[in-house]
């Protein structure tokens, strides 16, 4: 798992990706992707959700 520092709750984009079963994020200030998170064998991640203060994730995943 991938910890991240909040800076802000817009300072990151978390994309799901479904095929290989990752969260991938983005930092939104220069577009370069700073992490990709395994959700796991099997897994297919379909949405992403980030609490207002950026502290937390929701990933829903397709199977799970």
């Amino acid at each position: 798992m991938a910890v991240l520092a909040p800076r802000t709750a817009d300072t990151y984009t978390y994309v799901a990706n479904t095929g290989p079963g990752k969260v991938r994020v983005f930092d939104t200030a220069t577009n370069a992707l700073v992490a990709s998170i395994d959700t796991g064998p099997g897994s297919g991640p379909v949405q992403v959700a980030a609490s207002r203060n950026g502290k937390l994730v929701y990933v829903t995943e397709r199977d799970s």
